[in-house]
């Protein structure tokens, strides 16, 4: 190890842990950049048979990137490996948030704008299953 890094490591500048956590980021900001971007092409073809399905879609599309980011932030607020109970409990805290704010989002929407709630739904659970691709979808070539 270069004397830099030691003197850079006891200032606290430089961690292993902000490097993973910021390549983590970087990753994960990445995932929810093509979640966006398969939701809105959904959108666009279900836009092209009915408007009010493709609006849902992108109300869907909205919520569940928003609701992904709210956990994201959540849970990426402490990294340390000396916090392995503080990474545990912001992963618990990040999911009641994001349920929170899935079930305000979708009544709101439902209540408040012209969706189809079948269209609404199901766009939801595509692109939340989507995110079962993310080890394929993570690597250097997507």
């Amino acid at each position: 190890m270069s004397q830099f890094y030691k003197m850079m490591k006891n200032q606290g500048k430089i961690t292993l842990a902000r490097v993973l956590q910021q390549k983590s980021i970087r990753q994960v900001n990445r995932l929810l950049l093509l979640q966006a971007f398969v939701g809105l092409t959904i959108a666009i073809l279900l836009g092209i048979f009915s408007i009010r399905a493709g609006i849902s879609a992108i109300v869907a599309t909205a919520i569940c990137v928003v609701a992904n980011r709210l956990f994201i932030k959540q849970l990426f607020k402490e990294i340390r490996p000396q916090a392995v109970k503080r990474i545990i409990v912001n992963f618990c805290f990040g999911e009641l948030i994001k349920l929170a704010f899935i079930v305000v989002a979708m009544l709101l929407a439902i209540k408040l704008l012209p969706v189809a709630v079948l269209s609404l739904l199901l766009v939801y659970l595509v692109l939340q299953f989507s995110l079962l691709l993310a080890p394929f979808c993570l690597r250097r070539t997507c």
